[in-house]
């Protein structure tokens, strides 16, 4: 009975440890399958971390690039502009010295007929043209069209560029209105004076006048003549302020753009 007994609690013993056992292994798996989960999931999030830095890392390359791109545009035609507002500023400096010849003799009580005819054909060759104020705005229009503003990085860079070009704007607008209002007041000069006979390229149209009878024709519309070379004064000496205002504030963009270019 005693040895029935034993045996039973031998029997009963071993499942107990085989059960424990396989709860032991149960528990050993368990804890594999967790370490494995957390490291596929870690896997993942570390994949997918690397794959946003390389998009960004590859859009601010290429958001650089362009900002290079437009940059260079920029510099390029402000370098163009700058130019084209050096000529057209020298040659308003000589249109006024023309301008200044012309009215000075017109009013002299002894002016020779020779200096009235030479400073009126003086003004009439190059004195009298108007200044037409153009920008060139491609690469400025092409950022404000798309947008890409924000690309470039430096704010005050930024800023300083859309209000420069605010400014031609607005300067090419009053420039040449005012040369468009001289314009008019040119073609009725030419219609109610001989003043077209004075420019070489009609002269010939009016026959061959000797030297009095063409200062003459001049001194009957002196004062005719004075106010138009008023109107023109004014429009050519107000361009030439805003031309040299244009220059500068081109010439200081273009030196922060160089700036930028070279960081």
């Amino acid at each position: 009975m005693l040895s029935f007994l034993r045996k039973i609690r031998f029997q009963m013993a071993g499942q107990a440890t085989s059960n424990n056992t396989t709860a032991a292994n149960n528990i050993g798996s368990a804890r594999k399958y967790l370490i494995y989960a957390f490291g596929e999931i870690t896997l993942v999030v570390l994949g997918i971390l690397i794959a946003l830095s390389l998009n960004n890392w590859n859009q601010s390359r290429i958001n650089s690039i362009s900002e290079i791109n437009y940059l260079e545009r920029l510099q390029r035609e402000l370098v163009a502009d700058t130019a084209s507002l050096s000529i057209q500023i020298q040659r308003m400096e000589q249109r006024i010295v023309l301008l200044e010849s012309f009215a000075t003799t017109l009013n002299d009580p002894d002016t020779d007929d020779v200096r009235l005819i030479e400073a009126g054909k003086g003004y009439f060759d190059k004195g009298w043209m108007l200044p037409a104020l153009s920008t060139n705005k491609t690469t400025y229009n092409d950022l404000l069209s798309t947008g890409q503003f924000k690309i470039i990085r430096d704010e005050n860079l930024r800023e300083s560029i859309i209000n420069l070009y605010l400014i031609y704007e607005g300067y090419e607008l009053a420039v040449n209105t005012n040369s468009e209002w001289g314009m008019v007041q040119d073609a009725q000069m030419t219609m109610n004076t001989d003043a077209l006979a004075l420019d070489w390229r009609t002269e010939k149209l009016f026959g061959k006048l000797d030297d009095p009878t063409l200062a003459q024709k001049i001194l009957v519309d002196k004062d005719v003549f004075t106010r138009n070379v008023a109107v023109h004064y004014w429009i050519i000496t107000s361009s030439l302020d805003a031309f040299s205002y244009l220059k500068g504030k081109a010439e200081t963009v273009l030196k922060m753009i160089d700036t930028a270019l070279v960081q």
